[in-house]
């Protein structure tokens, strides 16, 4: 599900224009976090691009925590659609899912 979920949130990335990157980047540095976690160094944040982005939130934050903070940042700076946007595509990655594996032509029109 990792690729699934990595694609994912890379195309709500995308979505985000430059500035409003740059206020998800701010506010993914200053979330109160849940026990367990670290926030991501702020220099690295600061210098990745969507797709490095989207790794560093999987690599330290896992699968299901990842969306939960994605969701949290995107309610943060008033991109609402997009949080949804993201919970709506999950459910239907998980349902559409098989092994874990989704085609690049249903995960695009899933995401869409």
């Amino acid at each position: 599900m990792e690729s699934t979920l990595k694609a994912c949130l890379l195309h709500i990335l995308e979505d985000l224009l430059e500035e409003e990157l740059v206020k998800f980047k701010f506010q993914l540095t200053n979330i109160t976090l849940d026990e367990g976690y670290n926030h991501i160094p702020r220099g690295i944040i600061q210098q990745a691009n969507p797709v490095r982005l989207a790794d560093l939130l999987i690599q330290y934050y896992g699968e299901e925590y990842s969306k939960t903070v994605t969701q949290e940042v995107l309610n943060a700076i008033n991109q609402r659609n997009l949080a949804e946007k993201l919970c709506q595509a999950m459910e239907k990655c998980e349902k559409f899912t098989n092994g874990g594996k989704v085609g690049r032509k249903k995960m695009y029109s899933m995401v869409q």
